[in-house]
């Protein structure tokens, strides 16, 4: 029986989430879903077999014609319901070569996703990995081009890694399916390290066929996957190819190979393997008048950008794409390339190509690159050139490097700003004020005020304002806000508040802050309370006030209070009171309490019990009590205390006592006693007791306080007075306290005190309240099925951080095992934070299988991260071959601080040669930077050749930072050599020789 033609499928993880959002899309849910993986690792097969699911009625739309990015862009707004959007190798879509059409196709996506009308869609997108870092990785520095692109795929939308390989269970599945297809059984038997899908699309046939190519058929491959990583479209010209790998021969073997060889070459490479494109397939040509062309493999690409990511292409290569330019957008990708490995003098011929077609960049690149070799005349002439299209940048940088002629860096300068960059005019102007040629500075500044320049505006006002010119400098800023620049109001208007002038600095400090800026203001109260106009300052402190900046009143008074100014502090406290503000004046009185300054307290203590501040009244109240009583009038403290006492302050109430003990009065003063008690006195009454009757030996003392705070319901205290009474012989009355709560309440009618510390509201309110988190408290195994279930709904919902929240919830609590079970399924969501987390402690705690198997949960959900923590954590505990593997595949994935840091390990290891190995590698496979790291060590230990070599290999790998440390190194080997000094200027030659003026 004939086999299907497609091997019988197994599924794996991916699959899964596929199958789920499929489901959603069938439930009438838009969903965009990408698969991230290598080549030939099952992506577009994974995606037909999820697609196949959908019902009759759904439709699938791949656009591709007459580019994939056009077709997409021009008709993806006529999309309708129960669509697949097939995105087959979605880097043409989202990285496309224009970044307009890549716009539109994001915002396109965006749009259809969010409108109802035109669902539910399923768009279906597969991605390498290399692709996804560039579209999702947020930029440490400089623009961030692919925002949009980023937002669509990582928030809108979905994504699921699909591995490189079958492992574990997955490996186990293939096993058990294999007898059903022998090409299947074939593939298990014979795939290296578990590579089952490469192997049936044909790679072991395909890396057979390039291992053993001929010369003339490796020359031609290698040139393919050099134009691919450099830049060029997937389509490659013969011509191209042809010249090109003449570089790639040696002369003997060139002569060897005769005047067919490129045909033969071309017969060789493009022959199928085992139904699988061959290495350069042909495409058939898009016109009768159009060359013919081939294709590297998908696979062979990515081999040749792990492999050869640190190879130059030889001088054939880059002559060949300036003779035979491919699209403008290629050549702009090769000339950037070149010019990253030093090689400006091809990257000059590139850039001038895509310059004459009006590419800005490459106008721009030619003016650096002219410059850089002392050719001022050239880089301005392209500097003219990139400004008239529209980017005078050039023109800025020249002005302001052009050393030893000021009337030509001011022409240079006036130029950009004509061009619309007036940054050189405000620096050159700058630079005049510097060295005190104010006079030239203004006209520099006027020149770039025209231009709405605001810098300029700011300093031409302050100079005027220096120069006793205060109304031009006015009009000049006001100019300035016309124009959309605040900053040039904001600084006349401090600098009027600095000079004392203070109604037009109230002038423009009102101005500014009705446009939202609030510091001049600000700035200006503080400076006029200090110069004692305080209805000024208060007024001005009072509009800060109602445009949102609070306290500003409080910061006045304390300042006229640091400063001695009594009136002052006053002053701005009581307006702050005003305003229902009397923590200013509360302050202050304290700070005068402190230095015993009791008159100035009770001023302040005026102000803020005036206010209605209830606590000022009462300690103003005392404050008085005690200056009647020391005037002799009992009968007037009194009454102060007894407004006091009227607010519930247990102070008074005690004063008023002791007054009438004073004077003989035991039965007031007891009534007095017991109203402090029920005001909160009573734990101060009952620690009185215990220290009459411990320490003092007085009884009967202790038995009255004791007495005061059992009549207020203290149950101790009522303890206290019983055993008192009773050791004093008291027993009658003893015994009447010795009743319980609840008989005297049946007796007198009145509710009982709890006989607890709780009051009886809060044990009233404890009734009503919720259960004590479960989380805070052991949780039996139902506790931990619904915590599971609450996060399997959350994230069938959408809601995928929650399992995160909960996990931490857990982990906080103590519960790891609980909040590692959570990570898995945060990890199976797409959120790896709490796996790393996990990881991160057991690391920490040593458990290093622990925190390998927690961050492998992450690295199988994505997390490149947890994929360089594995690799530290192999190369630790001796497992090097398996600590490189991963760090390559974190650095595959865009993680190059993996191989970097494993770098590092190995060097301070002492392990020298391997950290080079795994360098050279690394810059192999496209990451030059991690040689530069080996360069110091090389330094350190004297070899200097060694230093030299690596970077060498890192500006051969892209790395152009490594150029300089390069020259300074051949500097100390070579100091009698003029030419070293030339290697900045016009870089290298493809065979690493410095090159000539070019």
């Amino acid at each position: 029986m004939a086999l299907p033609a497609l091997p019988v499928y197994v599924e794996r993880a991916h699959d899964r989430y596929l199958d789920e959002a499929v489901s959603r899309a069938m439930a009438g849910t838009s969903v965009l879903v990408t698969l991230v993986g290598g080549s030939s690792t099952g992506k577009t097969r994974a995606c037909w077999e999820a697609v196949r699911r959908l019902p009759k009625g759904w439709r699938v739309w791949h656009p591709y014609d007459p580019t994939r990015a056009h077709a997409a862009a021009e008709a993806i707004s006529a999309v309708g319901p129960r669509t697949v959007i097939w995105l087959n190798e979605a880097q043409h879509y989202f990285l496309s070569p224009e970044p307009a059409v890549a716009e539109r196709i994001t915002a396109g996506l965006r749009t259809l996703l969010r409108d109802r009308r035109r669902g539910p869609v399923l768009v279906v997108a597969t991605m390498w990995p290399q692709y996804w870092a560039s579209l999702t990785m947020r930029p440490v520095t400089g623009e961030d081009a692919f925002s949009q692109q980023r937002e669509l795929l990582t928030n809108t939308g979905e994504y699921t890694v699909v591995p490189t390989a079958f492992t574990g269970a997955d490996l186990e599945a293939v096993r058990a399916r294999s007898a059903e297809d022998p090409r299947l059984a074939d593939a298990l038997a014979k795939a290296v390290d578990g590579e089952v899908t490469q192997y049936l699309a044909g790679v072991p046939e395909l890396v057979t066929r390039y291992r053993t190519a001929p010369a003339g058929a490796s020359a031609l491959i290698h040139a393919a996957m050099d134009f691919r990583r450099l830049g060029h479209a997937p389509v490659l010209p013969h011509e191209l190819l042809a010249e090109a790998a003449e570089g790639y021969l040696s002369t003997s073997t060139r002569n060897e190979l005769g005047p067919g060889w490129f045909q033969d070459a071309l017969q060789y490479c493009a022959a199928p393997c085992k139904g699988a494109p061959g290495p350069l397939a042909a495409l058939p040509p898009r016109s009768p008048s159009a060359g013919r062309a081939s294709r590297l493999s998908d696979y062979l690409e990515q081999q040749g950008r792990r492999t050869r990511g640190g190879v130059c292409p030889p001088a054939s290569f880059w002559e060949a794409a300036v003779r035979h330019p491919p699209d403008l957008m290629s050549v702009r990708a090769l000339a950037w390339s070149a010019q990253k490995r030093a090689r400006y003098r091809h990257a000059a011929g590139l850039h001038l190509i895509a310059a004459e077609a009006g590419n800005v960049s490459s106008l721009s690149a030619l003016a650096v690159l002219r410059h850089q070799t002392g050719d001022v005349e050239g880089a301005l002439r392209f500097a003219h050139a990139a400004a008239a299209a529209g980017n005078p940048s050039l023109l800025t940088r020249l002005a302001l490097t052009h050393d030893g002629d000021a009337e030509a860096a001011e022409r240079i300068a006036h130029a950009a700003a004509e061009a619309g960059d007036t940054r050189a005019l405000a620096q050159l102007g700058q630079r005049r004020e510097s060295v005190g040629d104010l006079e030239s500075a203004q006209q520099i500044y006027r020149a770039a005020a025209e231009r709405r320049d605001s810098y300029a505006l700011a300093r031409l006002a302050a100079l005027r304002m220096q120069a006793g010119d205060a109304d031009e400098a006015e009009s000049l800023a006001l100019t300035a806000v016309e124009q959309g620049a605040l900053q040039p109001l904001i600084d006349l208007a401090l600098q009027c508040g600095i000079a004392h002038d203070f109604t037009r600095a109230e002038r423009l400090a009102r101005a500014a802050a009705e446009l939202g800026a609030l510091r001049p203001l600000i700035d200006l109260a503080l400076r006029c309370g200090d110069a004692h106009d305080f209805t000024r300052a208060e007024q001005l402190a009072l509009t800060a006030e109602k445009k949102g900046e609070h306290g500003l009143l409080a910061v006045m008074a304390q300042r006229r209070q640091d400063a001695g100014d009594a009136e002052g502090a006053r002053h701005f406290a009581r307006a702050a009171a005003s305003g229902g503000d009397t923590s200013v004046a509360m302050g202050l009185a304290e700070q005068r309490d402190v230095i015993h300054d009791r008159a100035g307290a009770e001023r302040f203590h005026q102000i803020a019990a005036e206010a209605g501040n209830l606590k000022a009244f009462v300690l103003l109240a005392h404050q008085r009590a005690e200056q009647r009583l020391a005037e002799g009038d009992t009968d007037g403290a009194e009454q102060l205390l007894q407004a006091a006492a009227e607010t519930g302050d247990a102070a008074a109430f005690c004063r008023l006592a002791e007054l009438r003990d004073h004077v003989g009065d035991t039965e007031g003063a007891d009534r007095f006693f017991i109203a402090a008690a029920k005001a909160g006195a009573a734990p101060d009454f009952l620690n009185r007791a215990n220290y009459l009757d411990n320490y003092a030996s007085n009884l009967a003392l202790a038995s009255r306080f004791a007495r005061f705070a059992a009549e207020a319901g203290h149950s101790e205290a009522r303890s206290l007075l019983i055993s008192l009474l009773r050791e004093m012989g008291r027993d009658e009355e003893a015994a009447r306290w010795t009743a319980t709560p609840q008989e005297e309440a049946t007796a007198t009618g009145e509710l009982p005190v709890p006989d607890s510390e709780e009051p009886a509201s809060a044990a009233r309110e404890s009734k009503g309240r919720h259960a004590p988190n479960e989380l805070t408290r052991h949780r039996e195994p139902a506790d931990e099925v619904a915590i599971a279930e609450q996060s399997e709904g959350a994230v069938e919902e959408g809601h995928t951080e929650t399992p995160t929240r909960l996990g931490y919830r857990l982990l906080n609590a103590g519960d790891i095992a609980g909040a590692e079970r959570l990570a898995r399924t945060a990890a199976d969501a797409g959120e790896v934070s709490l796996a790393l987390h996990l990881g991160d402690q057991r690391e920490s705690a040593r458990d290093r299988a622990g925190a390998e198997r927690l961050y492998r949960v992450a690295a199988d959900a994505g997390s490149t991260i947890a994929l360089g923590r594995l690799a530290a954590i192999r190369e630790r505990t001796g497992f090097p071959s398996q600590a490189e593997e991963l760090a390559r595949s974190a650095a595959d994935a865009g993680n190059v601080a993996a191989i970097t840091s494993l770098i590092q390990a190995r060097a301070r290891a002492g392990d020298f040669e391997g950290a080079e190995r795994f360098a050279l590698e690394a810059g192999a496979a496209g990451h030059g930077d991690a040689l530069v790291f080996l360069v110091q060590y090389r330094e350190r230990s004297g070899d200097a050749a060694g230093a030299e070599r690596l970077c060498q290999a890192a500006v051969d790998a892209g790395h152009i930072g490594a150029l300089d440390d390069l020259a300074r190194l051949r500097r100390q080997a070579r100091p009698s050599d003029p030419a070293v000094d030339e290697i900045l200027r016009f870089g290298l030659e493809p065979d690493g020789r410095i090159s000539p003026p070019w």
